[in-house]
């Protein structure tokens, strides 16, 4: 059976949506871990949010200076 296509065309996930989901799984994670209130409305807006995204761009650039390479497909070797 053929799917019509406003099917295809709006049930795609597109780049930024992709993000935005990606997004809310590490937060999710985050809150899990630290015993942080989760709440999906908060993504982006609550303070604990902006200074999670400040400590993980400072632990980007850590990583990126000292070579360090994460990549979560070869994670576990």
């Amino acid at each position: 059976m053929a799917n019509p296509n406003w099917v295809i065309k709006y049930l795609r996930i597109t780049p930024e949506v992709r993000h935005i989901f990606n997004d809310l799984d590490a937060w999710c994670n985050y809150c899990r871990f630290r015993m942080i209130k989760y709440d999906e409305a908060d993504l982006y807006r609550s303070v604990e949010y902006k200074e999670w995204q400040e400590r993980r761009k400072k632990r980007q650039q850590w990583q990126a200076r000292n070579g360090i390479v994460y990549n979560k497909q070869n994670r576990g070797q």
